[in-house]
């Protein structure tokens, strides 16, 4: 069992997650992730800054191009939810900040 795992099921706190993305309150915010943000994250992790904007951009738009086909292919199941639509608006509008910076 990988050493994270028996950490956390004894009880550890988690490891926090460096310090590629916002502090603070607003650490959770993915409105406040910017293209600084994943440059940071980019050569933490050895990658070109450029390398890793394309990857987050390109997992972005094949994002946005699966958000409505799956919420059609919910509802076809399981009928109408209207949390999914909320979901979709806020998925949309995060996709759409990443493909736009």
């Amino acid at each position: 069992m990988p050493a994270f795992s028996q950490q956390h099921q004894a009880g550890a706190s988690k490891p926090k997650t460096g310090s590629y993305f916002v502090r603070g309150p607003n650490e959770r915010n993915p409105g406040v992730v910017s293209l600084k943000n994943w440059d940071n994250l980019a050569r933490q992790c050895g990658l070109r800054p450029r390398f890793l904007q394309k990857q987050v951009q390109d997992v972005a738009a094949r994002l946005q191009e699966q958000l409505q086909p799956t919420r059609k292919k919910f509802e076809s199941l399981y009928g109408d939810y209207a949390a999914l639509q909320r979901i979709e608006q806020i998925v949309t509008k995060q996709c759409q900040r990443t493909v736009n910076k």
